[in-house]
């Protein structure tokens, strides 16, 4: 049940009513206080249930038994995993574990307890090092706790990352649930750190930077934390920073599907000063990336303030819920003057009521942070009236319900006009017209909204368009590639043009290849007028750049190919040359690798010892798949190196597609998308289309090929067209990847 302001008002009333009757008589009194309503009393009953669970101080953090020998005495709630020092455990109550093992581990104390289980230090023999083990606490012992554990340690298995708490295995002891996971030796608290060591202000912010890389790292395997607090943020003795505390995690590609690792709707999960306003509703279907920029935010705040936005540490959880929900936080600057201007619009940006007016990931949050200590512009704006309005509509339903009503009913006529409008002129993809002589913009409704044209009209003209990022802004460009001899005012040139702002006759930029580019080539002569654009790939290459780089070959008639990488603005990043045409390209983020598709033209077949197989679709000329990194900056005037030979950019791999008979004659190679099944850390899909002499049926199958140009096990793909033409064609196993071979020298 998604609560709503006057569900709260209902509950909190109730549950008052309830505190101040003695125990024996609360049961009946909700009952009769509800009148049938069964979700409004499961939902009170909740209440009364973990406020007898808790301690008077339960939105303090607790203090545990013993003395922490070093710097750090209250450990935060929830807490699992060292925080400091090995706390001593109470001659009076003695933890039963300690001094036993635990599968391969021996406990040599208590570190922490919390919510869902007690954390030891251990001693691990083989390798020999000391571990944290966490074990599920005996009272927690429900069927959703066990699952919420376990799903804690295969979401820390699936985490990899310098400032995220690595686990190494799991495992069950005496039908407790283990798992264990690295010690992080003298840690501390974020905000107690920042204040131990009196950091600056800038320094408060580098550590947050590594916090947001750490968290988007879980976004990006689709884990939200979900309880993020200072307790949960870590900085060892050496300043590293340590993200811990997965446990109330929920798996975005997951937890709709999976109803077992749901939340209970209703349930409230989590450390509630840093909740997000969703999570105080209580509805796991709200939740996203942007629950975890506001309790983000809310860190930040206590670090740079070290004050709380709101105070909600004396109060009833209800009440709690709904300060969070609708009172606005003081401004950091009120505080200290120091934080006035760009840090109050950044942290007010992460505290956004409204997920829709906040940060749309913590990329963004910390991109934003890196611009304010690079004395850049930030994102961030103050909030605008229209920005104020709608979160007094989001606090006040009621009045909102009524005025809506009125305006909606105003509205729908100038809607339908307004949308019929918006698909009419809004551009939406570029397409090559017949026999590639124009390239029409499309709108979205499908009308026509400009054509481009060469010159000379039996002359071919390409296109792309692709979402881009201008200034800051978004945007959407359309890519034309002029040929060299269409004799128009863009010959040889690739141009944008920034259909997103309708200008659809002055290119942004314009760009060509010039005599100062080309390669020093000792086996043929070229001229810049010789080359143009042939293809152009978006992709995401560079992440000092918003938004995707333009990937472009330029080529010549001949065989060399100048492999290009543009900024959206025009801005020249990366050149490297090869002595082919590319044919696709497809970039690895994890391994940062370019990974391309080409023929190589310089010595063909027959030139290689293989006059069997010269001809065909691609020529006699040797099909070739290479990965090499595209160095931000490097504008070369070298070949990519192939044959041993000097001066030229090293690749990761090259590999060369040769045939184990020569049997066939073979199409060309295609690289696209990993399939769903494989993740995008370093694999890639290579498709391969080859017909047979005899029948000359096309067909085409593939293979998954890692971030070092070998084939990943046997997993290789077959389309349709090759499994109703198999046996009739040759397997795919007829193909492997090997190294080019030697060129063959005449006697």
């Amino acid at each position: 049940m998604t609560m709503n302001a006057l569900d709260l008002d209902r509950i909190h009333t109730i549950f008052n009513e309830a505190l101040s009757r003695p125990p024996q008589e609360r049961d009946d009194y909700v009952e009769q206080a509800c009148k049938g309503n069964a979700e409004l009393q499961r939902e009170v009953t909740e209440l009364l249930k973990h406020h007898s669970l808790a301690a008077e101080d339960f939105i303090e953090p607790t203090r545990h038994v013993g003395v922490n020998l070093h710097v750090e005495e209250n450990l935060p709630v929830g807490s699992n995993l060292p925080v400091g020092s090995i706390l001593p455990v109470s001659s009076h109550d003695p933890d039963p574990l300690v001094g036993k093992s635990v599968g391969r581990f021996e406990i040599t104390g208590v570190i922490a307890s919390g919510g869902m289980g007690t954390v030891y230090q251990a001693r691990q023999k083989n390798p020999d090092r000391t571990v944290a083990v966490k074990v599920l606490a005996a009272w927690s012992w429900s069927q959703s706790a066990k699952r919420r554990f376990v799903f804690e340690t295969q979401i820390l298995a699936r985490l990899s990352h310098p400032h995220i708490a690595q686990i190494y295995e799991s495992g069950t002891h005496d039908k407790m649930p283990y798992f264990v996971m690295e010690y992080i030796a003298d840690a501390l608290p974020i905000s107690r750190y920042a204040e131990h060591k009196k950091l600056s202000i800038k320094q408060r912010l580098e550590l947050m930077i590594h916090v947001c890389g750490a968290v988007q790292h879980g976004h990006q395997k689709g884990i939200i934390h979900r309880d993020l607090k200072p307790g949960n943020i870590l900085v060892d003795g050496e300043g590293h920073v340590k993200v811990i505390d997965f446990g109330v995690a929920r798996s975005t590609d997951s937890d709709v599907a999976v109803t077992t690792m749901r939340t209970d709707v209703g349930q409230l999960i989590g450390t509630l000063q840093y909740m997000s306003p969703e999570q105080c509703q209580a509805d796991p279907l709200g939740l996203d990336v942007r629950s975890d920029v506001y309790s983000l935010g809310i860190v930040l705040y206590e670090l740079l303030c070290e004050q709380m936005p709101y105070d909600v540490s004396k109060t009833t959880i209800a009440h709690a819920a709904r300060v969070i929900c609708e009172e606005l936080p003081a401004r950091p600057s009120g505080y200290r003057r120091s934080l006035r201007g760009d840090i109050d619009l950044i942290l007010l940006k992460a505290l956004e009521k409204d997920r829709e007016h906040r940060y749309q990931s913590v990329a963004d949050l910390s991109r934003d942070l890196h611009r304010f200590l690079s004395r850049e512009p930030i994102e961030a704006k103050p909030p605008t009236v229209w920005t104020r309005m709608t979160g007094w509509f989001l606090r006040h339903p009621i009045a909102t319900t009524s005025l809506f009503a009125v305006l909606i009913a105003l509205g729908i006529v100038g809607g339908s006009i307004a949308a019929v409008e918006y698909t009419r002129r809004t551009p939406w993809r570029v397409e090559v017209g017949h026999e590639n002589k124009e390239v029409q913009l499309i709108a979205l409704n499908g009308a026509i909204l400009h054509t481009w044209k060469p010159v000379a009209p039996a002359i071919g003209i390409g296109g792309e368009s692709m979402d881009a990022v201008l200034d800051g802004k978004a945007t959407k460009l359309a890519m034309i590639l002029y040929n060299r001899d269409d004799g128009g005012p863009h010959s040889g040139e690739l141009c944008a043009y920034d259909i997103g702002q309708r200008e659809y006759d002055a290119p942004l930029w314009c760009d060509r290849m010039y005599e100062d580019d080309l390669p020093d080539d000792p086996t043929r002569t070229l001229r810049e007028i010789e080359f143009h654009p042939s293809n152009v790939w978006p992709m995401d290459i560079y992440p000092e750049f918003e938004g995707k780089e333009i990937l472009v070959q330029f080529a010549h008639d001949y065989s060399r190919r100048a492999i290009r990488v543009y900024s959206a603005a025009g801005d020249r990043l990366h050149q490297t040359w090869h002595d082919g045409a590319i044919r696709t390209a497809y970039f690895l983020q994890q391994p940062n690798l370019l990974v391309l598709a080409a023929l190589h033209d310089t010595h063909p077949w027959r030139e290689r010892g293989h006059p069997d197989i010269s001809g065909g679709a691609h020529l006699g000329k040797p099909l070739v798949v290479f990965a090499f990194q595209p160095t931000l900056g490097d504008w070369n005037r070298m070949y990519l190196c192939t044959d041993s030979e000097t001066q030229c950019v090293e690749p990761a791999w090259y590999k060369c597609l040769l045939p184990v008979k020569d049997t066939t004659n073979i199409g060309h190679i295609q690289l696209y998308l990993p399939p769903p099944h494989m993740d995008d850390g370093g694999h890639v899909s290579l498709n391969l289309e080859y017909t047979t002499i005899i029948s000359n049926q096309p067909a085409s199958a593939g293979w998954i090929i890692d971030q070092f140009g070998h084939r990943a096990g046997d997993d290789f793909i077959k389309d349709d067209r090759y499994l109703l033409q198999e046996g009739k064609i040759p397997p795919i196993e007829s193909f492997y990847l090997g190294t080019l071979p030697p060129i063959v020298n005449p006697q």
